[in-house]
């Protein structure tokens, strides 16, 4: 709840607000069913954290289906050639793990992934 809210004592209807942020995330993240991009992995955990503290609620069932297409498509792929590589991995690990941590906040367990990637 937003100090506004507790300060005049009516709740704000964040619902649109609450649609409008669940349909951009949805569509950023269908992008990277292509592909996997750090950048902009990096810029949707920052997308989901800004509205979870403004307490905007994302639809969680619409991102995690698209999340489940990532995992097993190209996070998948991602992982199979850095099981090849020398450790370190460059970007495409450091896309792996970011992906992995916003596939945690949407509550996917991701441990088998991580215990895949080199350290």
């Amino acid at each position: 709840m937003c100090i506004r809210d507790s300060y005049y004592g009516v709740p704000l209807d964040r619902s649109e607000v609450s649609r409008m942020f669940s349909e951009l995330l949805i569509e950023a993240l269908g992008s990277l069913v292509n592909g996997l991009d750090e950048g902009d992995i990096e810029t949707l955990i920052e997308f989901v954290n800004f509205g979870d503290d403004a307490g905007v609620a994302f639809d969680d069932h619409g991102a995690q289906n698209v999340i489940f297409d990532i995992l097993t498509g190209p996070l998948e792929e991602a992982v199979a050639r850095l099981e090849t590589f020398e450790p370190g991995g460059g970007e495409e690990l450091r896309g792996v793990r970011k992906m992995l941590a916003l596939a945690k906040r949407f509550n996917f367990n991701v441990e088998a992934y991580e215990k895949r990637i080199p350290v």
